[in-house]
């Protein structure tokens, strides 16, 4: 079973979070908990160490990701998310994503891997992933997305690039685009609780 932490909820909503470099299985404990008070959160360590950092997936010292890990961490990662599911018996849960930076880019390669139910991801300045490569059917993700125009991490190129692959796919998403860097501020996070709720009601 993959390295995770949980965190019970009250309801049959499940938020799976996944961090960013450098981050753990608790990091967004915090902001999930805001977005969604009730609902049982799964935090996934990535399985990946780099310089003393844990991320999902290799990438090469230029930056450029590793795209035979790539595909290894993301079998590995949604095989580990449906595991879970099964042992904590939340098979039936209402599924949510929310992913930070690189966990943000190992989920929409996943989307691109495989068909899920998932009914919602909230990707905090990802990059685009694959690009070129579609994504496979998802017939009830709804996507929530942020960037950061001076964002010294990813280009915003890069994220707007992100966003018009997932609407050429048909998928709904909504952006908030901030004129800051690669941290997170109040008003992607009070915009993200607003997606959500509108969502899953």
């Amino acid at each position: 079973m993959i390295v995770h932490a949980k965190h019970d909820g009250s309801t049959d909503r499940v938020i799976f979070m996944l961090h960013g470099t450098g981050g753990n299985e608790n990091d967004l404990v915090n902001l999930a908990r805001y977005i969604d008070e009730t609902a049982t959160l799964i935090g996934i360590r990535g399985a990946v160490e780099e310089q003393g950092m844990l991320r999902y997936f290799k990438r090469y010292a230029d930056g450029s990701f590793d795209l035979k890990d790539l595909a290894k961490q993301t079998t590995a990662l949604y095989e580990g998310m449906l595991q879970l599911l099964e042992y904590y018996k939340l098979q039936d849960a209402v599924v949510s994503v929310i992913g930070y930076s690189n966990g943000s880019n190992i989920a929409i390669n996943l989307f691109k891997e495989f068909e899920t139910d998932f009914t919602s991801a909230m990707l905090f300045h990802p990059s685009s992933v694959r690009p070129g490569v579609p994504f496979k059917q998802q017939s009830a993700l709804n996507v929530y997305t942020t960037g950061g125009k001076i964002d010294p991490f990813i280009a915003f190129d890069k994220f707007e690039e992100a966003v018009k692959e997932f609407e050429d796919a048909g998928i709904p998403v909504t952006t908030n685009v901030q004129p800051g860097g690669h941290q997170l501020v109040d008003a992607e996070v009070i915009e993200a609780k607003k997606f959500y709720e509108g969502i899953i009601q």
